[in-house]
């Protein structure tokens, strides 16, 4: 009978106890048919697998590499870069989500204010939890409708171009499986919330949004909110982002580890 690739699934567990094979640079076992092939690979164990097994009317001749996993259950398959980590902070726009049609919508009320109104807008924005319409009364100005129907025309263009960034549906899946707490932190007007929520692949654990907090990043406030909501220690807790002072300079320096989001994405790519 002439030999044909056929798929084989075997309990390696029956066979030999991988932890007792870490440290040995080669070795190689018997059971039955199957001989293993046994390597030292970094992290991981090598199996070269040549498998011969004689089957009623059937031969089988396989040829094939198999990756292990041999490290102790406790120990994560996650980057380096996560180890010793219980929680990911993620920054929202720029590295979980974007908008992928800007209109800079708040732009029609800044142009309508006179100069000392704009300045305690810019300041005021993203610290408070209210629609754009409320404004005008908060800072006891009057604004032409028109400015305020641009400003709703623009948000909403920007709203509806909403989208998960490439690849972070993946990582927030694998972090979860993983077990890792997941947490948002973004400087954020109130009428972005929404669809900030409507995005993210599930409701965050923790979530930290500028305007619900009165604290803007890289203000100390917004990552002690962050450390609230968790209840672990700083060092505990990734933070992740694109921009530099508010996404890694500002949680460093309150104890949190922090990386750019390009290079977890980076990091979180297969081999």
């Amino acid at each position: 009978m002439p030999a044909r690739p056929f798929p084989l699934r075997i309990d390696l567990a029956q066979h030999f106890h991988g932890v007792a094979l870490i440290g040995k640079r080669t070795k190689t076992l018997f059971s039955g048919d199957v001989r293993f092939e046994v390597a030292r690979c970094d992290h991981r164990v090598c199996l070269e697998l040549r498998v011969a097994a004689l089957v009623p009317e059937w031969t089988w001749r396989i040829n094939r590499i198999l990756l292990i996993d041999m490290r102790p259950l406790g120990e994560t398959r996650l980057p380096l870069v996560l180890n010793g980590i219980e929680a990911v902070c993620f920054d929202a726009f720029g590295t979980l989500v974007e908008i992928t049609d800007r209109q800079q919508a708040f732009m029609p009320l800044f142009r309508a204010l006179p100069p000392g109104k704009r300045q305690e807008l810019k300041h005021r924005l993203m610290r408070e939890d209210r629609p754009f319409t409320d404004w005008p009364e908060a800072l006891g100005v009057e604004v032409d409708p028109y400015a305020l129907l641009d400003v709703l025309n623009r948000q909403l263009g920007e709203m509806l171009s909403v989208t998960l960034q490439p690849g972070m549906a993946d990582i927030w899946a694998r972090f979860r499986k993983e077990g890792l707490r997941l947490v948002l932190c973004s400087n954020l007007a109130s009428d972005y919330v929404q669809p900030l929520r409507s995005k993210s692949p599930d409701p965050p654990d923790v979530e930290v949004l500028s305007c619900k907090v009165g604290a803007i990043k890289p203000e100390p406030a917004i990552y002690a909110a962050v450390l609230d909501g968790l209840q672990i220690e700083a060092s505990r807790v990734l933070f992740v982002g694109d921009t530099p002072r508010a996404d890694i300079e500002g949680p460093r320096a309150v104890g949190m580890r922090a990386i750019h989001v390009d290079e977890l994405v980076a990091a979180m790519q297969p081999g």
